[in-house]
């Protein structure tokens, strides 16, 4: 998730915020910016939630030490999707290796390995709509899973809010698997996203 980070003395860091505390997905809620009085009134800091307790949440900052954690309430208004949650996860399907061409659904452990998605309880509704699952006897069934979660990708890119596309960070990449994912601008979320479209061709 990303978080704003104007509740401390910090310098701004990037663009993320992982919520290790649920198991499919990487946000709770998007922030509201039209109430801000500028583009500088929020700072978006990289993060990671690391347990949840009595209405607080523990939070690890990226560039802390590790030892260095704040206790804090999350609402609405401060947190919103991940990008470099969503660009990593994007980035898993596109190059996910697995036969297309094989009858029954794909693997679970290949679904299971996937980085966690950045959908949210309220996206449900919506994102039910975005293909069908087919009857698993279907001899393309693992087609139809796959368009599928590409779909999804495309879908909840729409939520994200990517730095401009002068921020020197596009798609470079953490080099860390445990990592909340590469960086990405503007252009490089739309590359993706057009990626995402031609790959459902």
């Amino acid at each position: 998730m990303e978080v704003d980070g104007n509740m401390g003395e910090r310098k701004r860091r990037s663009n993320s915020f992982e919520d290790d505390t649920q198991s499919d997905s990487d946000v709770t809620s998007t922030a509201d910016d039209d109430d801000d009085t500028g583009a500088d009134a929020i700072d978006w800091y990289d993060g990671k939630i690391l347990s949840y307790a009595d209405g607080n949440f523990v939070v690890y900052f990226l560039g802390d030490t590790e030892d260095v954690t704040y206790t804090m309430p999350l609402t609405p208004k401060i947190v919103r999707p991940s990008v470099r949650a969503w660009t990593k996860r994007t980035l898993a399907l596109l190059s996910c290796d697995v036969d297309l061409t094989n009858e029954g659904t794909i693997p679970h452990e290949i679904v299971d390995s996937l980085p966690p998605s950045t959908d949210i309880p309220k996206d449900e509704n919506k994102l039910a709509c975005v293909g069908e699952s087919g009857d698993e006897n279907n001899h393309y069934m693992r087609l139809i899973q796959y368009e599928k979660l590409l779909e999804t990708q495309i879908q909840l890119a729409k939520q994200l809010s990517p730095t401009a596309d002068d921020d020197q960070s596009g798609g470079t990449v953490d080099g860390e698997d445990e990592g909340p994912g590469p960086f990405a601008n503007k252009s490089y979320v739309k590359h993706l996203r057009n990626c995402l479209g031609e790959s459902k061709k």
